[in-house]
């Protein structure tokens, strides 16, 4: 956590800036109630509900997204049995344009983890659907550059016993402002031309290398400091590294002592050893 960049996976989308009438529809979504509470679209993996290739069936999965899927999945499934709420929303099956009806609908979609990296933190993001974070211990894409937290949610698996309580509590008010902030940073998860992840990638770089060199190599021949430059130029982006909320005080510690500790080495010019086993 003291040298690593997160940046979002790619996924087709196109910048606010290429379509006016959906970027007006996000704007209007940003402002208005939904008719739903929570989505998820994805796999998840309970139980015997699979054939493996080698024909035997799949034990559960709890592992799988740290039994978030799983949990989320039993409240459905409960809700629906007791007939309770309507407005939780889960669809197993993958039809893109489907899901990216659903979201639009949604005022939370749920962003989890699974075996390697997910993209529902992005797709939330595109489409102004604020993203519950269900993956404890986990950097999301630009966390470090971005107020995520005034954006999103995180939820760990004690949470999930009375979620949708809890949600509905969340007052109009805020959930509007929260999507008006994500409608201003929802480029920085578009890679395509126009977007603004490749930017916002280079201010992530450009932190850690002030962060664990002490200064940039260029500083001297442009007149400039730092990361303010780049930062300036992006929404809700700040020259200096973010430190998440959840972030405990042992870990931001340990953070700070690596990063000083190669800054010495390189100042030292002995970084090299330090790559030695």
């Amino acid at each position: 956590p003291h040298k690593d960049v997160v940046v979002p996976t790619y996924w087709k989308a196109e910048p606010s800036s290429s379509n006016q009438a959906n970027s007006q529809k996000r704007d209007d979504h940003a402002t208005r109630e939904t008719e739903l509470l929570l989505f998820f679209a994805g796999d998840v993996r309970m139980g015997d509900e699979r054939l493996t290739r080698e024909g035997g069936y799949r034990q559960s999965r709890e592992v799988y997204s740290g039994g978030m899927r799983q949990a989320f999945s039993r409240m459905v499934r409960d809700a629906r049995a007791n007939k309770s709420r309507a407005d939780l929303v889960q669809r197993m099956s993958f039809s893109r344009r489907a899901d990216d009806a659903t979201y639009e609908r949604a005022n939370f979609c749920l962003a989890v983890s699974g075996d390697g990296w997910g993209n529902r933190l992005m797709k939330a993001f595109l489409h102004n659907c604020v993203p519950l974070i269900a993956a404890p211990c986990v950097v999301q894409p630009f966390e470090l550059q971005l107020p995520l937290h005034t954006m999103s949610k995180r939820v760990s698996d004690m949470d999930m016993m009375d979620l949708p309580e809890k949600l509905s509590a969340v007052p109009q008010q805020r959930l509007m402002a929260m999507r008006q902030r994500m409608s201003r940073v929802r480029d920085a998860f578009v890679w395509s031309a126009g977007g603004l992840a490749y930017r916002y990638t280079l201010l992530a770089l450009c932190t850690r290398a002030v962060e664990l060199r002490g200064h940039l190599k260029a500083d001297h021949t442009r007149g400039e400091r730092g990361c303010a430059h780049l930062a300036a130029q992006l929404p809700y982006a700040s020259e200096r590294t973010r430190t998440p909320q959840w972030f405990s005080t042992a870990l931001v510690e340990a953070i700070r002592a690596l990063q000083a500790e190669r800054r010495a080495a390189m100042s030292n010019r002995s970084w090299s050893k330090m790559l030695l086993p």
